[in-house]
């Protein structure tokens, strides 16, 4: 199966590229935040933490972060499982 590529190409305006910006690191901070979870219980309690008990932690987070409650941020905690 062959496998097409596509690129597109942004031209934000300055309000745009901010939020795109804030976007991108909110969504860095959420990701190392579950790796440090996941490590965490792992050398505390030699427990492994799932994906769903991430996802529960999720509204926790948002209510915590505000400004970061985009809807995607839920496919974050799941290292690229969507929904």
């Amino acid at each position: 199966m062959a496998v097409r590529r596509q690129t597109f190409r942004l031209y934000p305006s300055k309000t745009q590229e901010i939020k795109l910006l804030q976007a991108r690191r909110d969504h860095a901070y959420l990701y190392n935040a579950c790796i440090a979870h996941r490590k965490y219980e792992w050398r505390a309690n030699c427990k492994s933490v799932s994906y769903l008990e991430q996802q529960n932690c999720l509204p926790a987070y948002k209510k915590e972060w505000e400004e970061a409650c985009l809807p995607s941020l839920s496919s974050v905690a799941g290292y690229g499982k969507t929904g």
